[in-house]
Parts: structure tokens; sequence; C-alpha cells
């Protein structure tokens, strides 16, 4: 789940209760999507974007924050080296596909998943070489 930290408490949004739960059930992965969700290739504020909300998220949850989704799937040179910069160890654009390259772990596209999709087709999704 990606938390844009400024949104956080309020509706229609989750509580930091609610993250806190979710994390806790380890079952879910939260990561950052910025303070406010701006366009960061149009921003001049998205280092402050992409730090205060990993510092955020990693005060509220007392855990390394490693993933980052770019909003709106919106990145360039620049915002990616912030993200690299940053200490995040992958990023997930807002591009569908097949498969996660070990190689470039800051391009991961969005694998959409549908009720009809058995469990092993969707991990031949995700990681089409294994």
């Amino acid at each position: 789940m990606f938390v844009i930290t400024k949104s956080v408490g309020g509706r229609p949004y989750v509580t930091w209760d609610q993250i806190k739960e979710m994390q806790k059930s380890g079952t879910m992965e939260i990561g950052s999507h910025t303070l406010w969700h701006p366009y960061l290739t149009k921003s001049g504020k998205a280092s402050q974007e992409i730090n205060e909300s990993k510092k955020t998220l990693e005060e509220q949850l007392g855990t390394e924050i490693i993933a980052f989704a770019y909003p709106f799937g919106n990145y360039d040179d620049r915002v990616e080296k912030l993200v690299k910069d940053a200490g995040y160890k992958v990023a997930r654009s807002f591009s569908t596909g097949n498969g996660i390259n070990e190689n470039d772990r800051f391009h991961v596209p969005v694998v959409r998943v549908y009720a009809n999709v058995s469990l092993e087709r969707w991990k031949s999704q995700l990681f089409p070489n294994n």
C-alpha cells in the first residue's frame, strides 16, 4: 500500500492506526506515495515530497521504507535520481506489463490481478524468466 502521508486520517483515507494494523499483519508492505501526490516532474519541491514522506512513514511505523510509487506514474531522470538518493530500493511506475526486471527496480510495472487468474499464472506474469 502506497501512502500519501499528508492525507492520512482525512476523509476517505485510512488512519495511522489502520496503517499500523495492516503493517503488523505481515501481509501488507507499506510504501511512500509522497506528501501531497503532486506531479513530481513539474514540482519544485520534489525532493521534499520524496524525502519527507519517507521520513514520516519511518517515524510512524518504526521501520525502513524501501518502496515508492511515482504519483500519476509520472517521473523523469531527475525524479528517479531523487528517489534513489532518498534511499528507496524500488519504485513502481504506472506502466502496465509483465515481469519485474531485477536490473531495473525503479520502473516496476503495474501487473493487473484479476479474480479469474490463478496464482501460478500471476507468478509467471510477475517473474516470466523464472
